[in-house]
C-alpha cells in the first residue's frame, strides 16, 4: 500500500510528503498520524445537531430565508433523527402563526414540515410584495368589506 501513496497524493500533498525528513517517519501508523494531524484542519467537518439548534429565525428575516438557512445546515448533518430536526426548526422559528400551527399539530415528518412552512412563506412573501406595491404609484387591489350595493338597492342611506 505504501508503494501507491505517491501516486494517490495530490501535488500539494506530495510536496508536503517529500519535504519530510527521511528518518522522520518510522512506520505506517506514524505516517497516518502525521498526515492526519497535518491535513485535519483543511477538512470540512460535518455539522451536528447542536449546530442545527443554533439556527434561529432573525427578527426581520423572511420565512423563506430561515427555511433555506435551516435546510442547508440540516443537509450537512449525517444521520440525524427527523424528530430532532423538527424540534430544532420549530424552536428556532419566530413566525407566530406557523409556530402556533406546529404547536397545535406537529408535523409528521420533515417533508410535511417544509411543505407547511413554504406555504406560510409564500403567503408572507405575497404580503411583502403587496406592501411594496402599495408604496408605489400602483394602487393595490382593495378587499372591501362594505356591503355590495347591488344587494342593498332597497335600502336608503340618505336619511
Amino acid at each position: 500500500m505504501a508503494n501507491y501513496l505517491p501516486i494517490m497524493l495530490t501535488p500539494a500533498a506530495m510536496s508536503w510528503f517529500t519535504s519530510l525528513a527521511l528518518d522522520f517517519i518510522g512506520s505506517w501508523e506514524e505516517l497516518k498520524k502525521v498526515f492526519t494531524d497535518n491535513y485535519m484542519a483543511t477538512c470540512t467537518q460535518s455539522a451536528t445537531k447542536h449546530d442545527l439548534n443554533r439556527i434561529n429565525q432573525k427578527p426581520s428575516e423572511l420565512l423563506h430565508s430561515y427555511i433555506k438557512r435551516f435546510s442547508e445546515m440540516r443537509n450537512s448533518i449525517p444521520n440525524i433523527i427527523e424528530a430532532k430536526v423538527i424540534t430544532a426548526f420549530v424552536r428556532g422559528l419566530h413566525h407566530r402563526e406557523l409556530h402556533s400551527k406546529f404547536n397545535r399539530k406537529p408535523p409528521i415528518g420533515i417533508g410535511e414540515m417544509i411543505t407547511m412552512a413554504n406555504q406560510y412563506a409564500d403567503v408572507e412573501e405575497a404580503k411583502v410584495h403587496f406592501n411594496e406595491d402599495a408604496g408605489t404609484n400602483h394602487p393595490p387591489h382593495r378587499y372591501d368589506d362594505r356591503p355590495d350595493n347591488r344587494r342593498h338597492n332597497d335600502h336608503h342611506y340618505d336619511e
